[in-house]
C-alpha cells in the first residue's frame, strides 16, 4: 500500500477487515446504533481487543502476516481507523486513555487481566479469519460456539466463524458493561 496516504490505507483497512463485522454486530443488536457509548471505548477490554483486532488486521493486509513490531505508519493507519470509523465521537476519550495507560496512569478501574484476555480474544478471531489459529486453542467455548453458529447458519469455517466469534466477545462484553454501568 506504498503510495497511499494514512487515511487512504485507514479506509481500505476499515472496508477489508471492520465494515463487514461492525455491520454483523448492529444486525446482530449487539450496536444499537452507529456509535457505541463512551464507557464502551474507555474500557481496557474494548480497547485492547479493538486495537490489537485492527493491528491484526494491518499486519495480515500489509505482510499477509500478524503484526508484531508496528511502524510509526502503521500506528498512524490504526489511529486513524479509531479516529475516523470506530470511534469519531469518542476519539478524545480513547487516545487519553491510551495514554494514560502507555504511562502507566491507568484508572483504578481500568483492568490490565482484561485488556490481555481482550488482546488474546482478538487474536483468535484474526486468526479464525485468517486460517492461523493455534490447533491448541479450537476448543475454548467461546470458539465451539462460533463454530456450531456458523455450522447451524450452513456457513463455512473463516471468515463466518470468525464474525460469529467476533460477535461473542464484544456482545459479552458489551453486556457487561451495561450491567456494570451507572
Amino acid at each position: 500500500m506504498f503510495g497511499f496516504s494514512v487515511s487512504e490505507q485507514a479506509q481500505k483497512l476499515y472496508e477489508e477487515g471492520l465494515q463487514l463485522p461492525i455491520k454483523f454486530l448492529k444486525e446482530l443488536g449487539a450496536i444499537p446504533d452507529e456509535q457505541m457509548p463512551n464507557y464502551v471505548w474507555t474500557d481496557a477490554y474494548m480497547q485492547g481487543f479493538f486495537l490489537t483486532f485492527v493491528m491484526q488486521l494491518r499486519g495480515f493486509q500489509m505482510n499477509g502476516q500478524p503484526l508484531h513490531q508496528p511502524s510509526q505508519k502503521d500506528i498512524e493507519v490504526v489511529a486513524e481507523v479509531f479516529r475516523k470509523y470506530l470511534c469519531p465521537n469518542h476519539w478524545d476519550e480513547v487516545r487519553g486513555a491510551a495514554k494514560r495507560f502507555q504511562d502507566g496512569d491507568a484508572p483504578d478501574d481500568w483492568s490490565i487481566d482484561d485488556y490481555g484476555n481482550a488482546c488474546k480474544h482478538a487474536v483468535n478471531v484474526v486468526g479464525i479469519m485468517f486460517g492461523t489459529l493455534a490447533p491448541e486453542f479450537h476448543n475454548e467455548p467461546e470458539i465451539i460456539e462460533a463454530k456450531r453458529r456458523a455450522q447451524s447458519n450452513d456457513v463455512g469455517y473463516g471468515e463466518a466463524t470468525s464474525f460469529y466469534l467476533f460477535n461473542i466477545y464484544v456482545d459479552n462484553r458489551i453486556s457487561y458493561l451495561e450491567k456494570t454501568e451507572p
